[in-house]
Parts: C-alpha cells; sequence; structure tokens
C-alpha cells in the first residue's frame, strides 16, 4: 500500500504550475512555489480536527477547496470564477507523478497486490491513477473508515478490506509519521526518498545522509530499487521460516 501526495506525486510542481496558470489567466504575478506550500500547509491542521471530532468529515476535496478560498485574495485569484476556482481545486486530481513510479509499479505488481491508502478520496485517487496511468488492484482511501491517516483505524481498515493480517501488509511513504503509524497497526513498512517533495531545496538532501536515520523495515532511493529490495527481503523470510 501507499501514500500518494508526496510519495507517488510531485504535488509541489504541480500545484506550482497551476497557480501560475490561474494567476495568469487574471493578471496575477506572485510567488506560485510559496502558493504551493501554503496550499499544502493547511491541510494537516485541517485533517487533525476531523480526527480529534473539532470538524465533521469532509473529504480532501472539500478540505483543499476551503483552504483555496482562504488563499484566494492574497494572490490575487479573487476575481476568478466559481468554474476556474473549481477547476484550480481539481488541480490534486492531476498530479504529475516522480519519474521512478510507473516503472516501480510495474515491477511491484509481478508479485504484489498493490493498492494506494491515501488521505485523498476516492475520486480524487481515480483521477491521479488515470492521469499517470497507474493499475490498482484496488483503492483504499482514509474515506472507507471516516477518519485520516495517520489514526490507526485507517490501517486496520484497510487490512479488513484486504481480508489480510496488518503483517502481510508492506505501507510505502515518504513520510515518517505515517510508516510509524502504519507500523503501529503491525504492518511492515518502506520508506522512499523524496528529497523534492516540497519544491527545490540547494542542496538537497541525499538519500545516504538521511537514510540511516529513517526506522522502517526497507529505505530506498526510489521505488525501482525498493522493488528489489523488497524481493531480498522476502527471500529471506522464506529462508527464516
Amino acid at each position: 500500500m501507499f501514500d500518494v501526495f508526496g510519495t507517488l506525486v510531485d504535488w509541489h510542481t504541480g500545484v506550482r504550475q497551476a497557480g501560475e496558470l490561474a494567476g495568469r489567466s487574471v493578471g496575477s504575478k506572485q510567488d506560485w512555489s510559496q502558493f504551493a506550500l501554503d496550499w499544502r500547509a493547511g491541510y494537516g491542521p485541517a485533517m487533525t480536527a476531523v480526527n480529534d471530532g473539532r470538524a465533521s468529515w469532509q473529504t480532501i476535496d472539500g478540505i483543499h477547496r476551503a483552504i483555496l478560498d482562504e488563499l484566494l485574495a492574497g494572490y490575487g485569484l479573487e476575481t476568478l470564477t466559481e468554474a476556474d476556482k473549481q477547476e484550480l481545486n481539481k488541480v490534486w486530481h492531476r498530479l504529475p507523478a516522480w519519474s521512478d513510479v510507473g516503472e516501480g509499479l510495474d515491477l511491484l505488481r509481478q508479485n504484489h497486490l498493490l493498492a494506494p491508502l491515501s488521505n485523498g478520496n476516492v475520486s480524487l485517487l481515480i483521477g491521479l491513477a488515470r492521469t499517470n496511468g497507474w493499475q490498482w488492484d484496488c483503492i483504499l482511501s482514509s474515506e472507507l473508515a471516516g477518519k485520516y491517516k495517520p489514526d490507526p483505524s485507517v490501517y486496520r481498515t484497510a487490512a479488513r478490506l484486504l481480508d489480510l493480517n496488518s503483517a502481510e501488509i508492506m505501507m510505502v511513504a515518504a513520510h515518517v509519521g505515517d510508516l510509524r503509524a502504519a507500523a503501529a497497526t503491525g504492518m511492515i513498512t518502506g520508506w522512499i526518498h523524496r528529497p523534492l517533495e516540497f519544491g527545490p531545496v540547494t542542496p538537497p538532501p541525499k538519500f545516504d545522509e538521511v537514510s540511516p536515520t529513517i526506522a522502517a523495515d526497507l529505505v530506498a532511493p526510489d521505488l525501482i530499487t525498493l522493488s528489489r529490495q523488497l524481493a531480498d527481503f522476502n527471500n529471506r523470510n522464506i529462508v527464516d521460516a
């Protein structure tokens, strides 16, 4: 199972480009990289409010739209039509994948069932799959649990729907908090290095420098490498058994 935002897709580039395009349509020149960061920054607090019971359930599409509405005036986008605002909000359905993802998923699919386990709603995840040509065995979303990751019910619901023990599932993510929560329910974990998730940084953190600090069963610089590591990991477990 895979986290999606940041792990499989480059949300920063996709949102930055969409903001720039929307700004050009209304003559607004802004720091669209910061626009992407600001839009993303509201995501965590809104999900926490749902998990804590301080806010009623709404999908990520709804959360994204509420955050966008708060950002419009500050970025000169308040004159967008309602149709244009809806289209801008749908950028999260068509984000570009990282370059290794297509090949990595194809390799992993040869011997494993594959599914996203994302805070994105089901319709959003379908959009990303169609945009990037991904073939999932099923689509799993926090929406199915009525809570958001890292709430343990999300991981347990996924295992139940797959009719698997948690120990038969690997959660793959670029975010340590996601993996820590999955491991607490008994899942195996795989960490992927995404140094440019929040945009270009100089110098980007190197895999060899970061990976020793990561608490996960497997750590890899990309999904292609993870596919090779997972084959070795499974072989070792068979021999140990």
